[in-house]
């Protein structure tokens, strides 16, 4: 067992032993503390007993954004939309160096868990531009114990860029997925979140299988078929709360002067608060049902 820093705020357990090599991050967005708090039980445990195949790397994705807890930095990037093509400037601000670190990182595991939580209360999901029937995600999604399944094209911007960690790790042939496990205030969400964890290193193979019977959920799958981009003069028309319903013909927001209306009945998330709209960034995803 060799555990060391690969990199600033990334340690990498390698068992010696052959097997997959799984990635799992926290931190991403510094206010995120749950992802953060279950990085650093990890790194607590006794690794020895959770590594028996393969390789484990942890790692805090934004560690000055997490001191300062905060979402990113003041004036910086949102580091979750720096996994793209990036203008030197954009580059060379804290996200963008930082992403670069991270890119070679997630480039080097098989799977990828990227452990999030929501700014306002919200039903937890899962996220991931993979085919949830095909393995490994197909085996993961069941001990995860989260009901809430989104996969699809509008993971990614309009532009087709994959700046999320995910679909960095898609883009790369991998399997890239985020737990959104609830409201980030909610710190009863660690326990829950670090068990499905190692639940999660059992059936992809870095840890031998649990004997604990995991309570089977009901799944809800949607397709997130919209990435809604900003533009400097994006305004939505009201606010929705996560999988809010938004019947076709919905008018939910102006850009450049026109309406954009929902094309079928659809649900709302990631609805961003008119001081977090970036132009050219996200402002909400659009899902429907599968």
């Amino acid at each position: 067992m060799n555990k060391s820093e690969i990199a600033p705020h990334v340690w990498q357990i390698d068992s010696g032993i052959p097997g997959p090599t799984v990635l799992v991050l926290g931190g991403v967005h510094g206010s995120e503390k749950p992802g953060v708090e279950i990085v650093q039980r990890l790194l607590g445990s006794d690794l020895s007993r959770i590594v028996e195949r393969g390789k484990l790397i942890l790692g805090i994705g934004n560690p000055l954004a997490v001191e300062q807890n905060r979402r990113f930095l003041e004036g910086d990037r949102d580091l979750n939309r720096c996994f793209a093509l990036l203008t030197e400037a954009q580059r060379q601000t804290v996200a963008g160096k930082r992403a670069e670190v991270l890119k070679l990182i997630i480039a080097r595991a098989d799977v990828l868990l990227d452990l999030h939580a929501t700014i306002k209360p919200s039903d937890p999901m899962v996220l991931s531009p993979n085919d949830p029937t095909q393995e490994p995600l197909k085996s993961i999604i069941p001990v995860l114990g989260i009901e809430k399944i989104i996969t699809g094209s509008g993971l990614y911007k309009e532009n087709g860029d994959g700046v999320t960690t995910q679909c960095y790790a898609h883009a790369q042939g991998k399997t890239g997925i985020t737990v959104e496990a609830g409201w980030q205030e909610d710190m009863t969400l660690v326990a829950r979140v670090h068990k499905a964890v190692l639940r999660a290193l059992a059936v992809i193979g870095v840890s031998k299988p649990s004997d604990e019977v995991v309570e089977p959920v009901q799944h809800e799958y949607f397709e997130s078929y919209w990435s809604v981009a900003a533009t400097d003069d994006f305004q939505f028309v009201g606010e929705w709360g996560n999988f809010e319903e938004l019947p076709s013909g919905t008018h939910f927001a102006t850009r450049d002067g026109k309406k954009l209306v929902t094309p079928w009945d659809s649900l709302m998330v990631f609805q961003k608060k008119p001081e977090n709209i970036v132009p050219g960034d996200e402002a909400c995803q659009l899902l429907r049902r599968q």
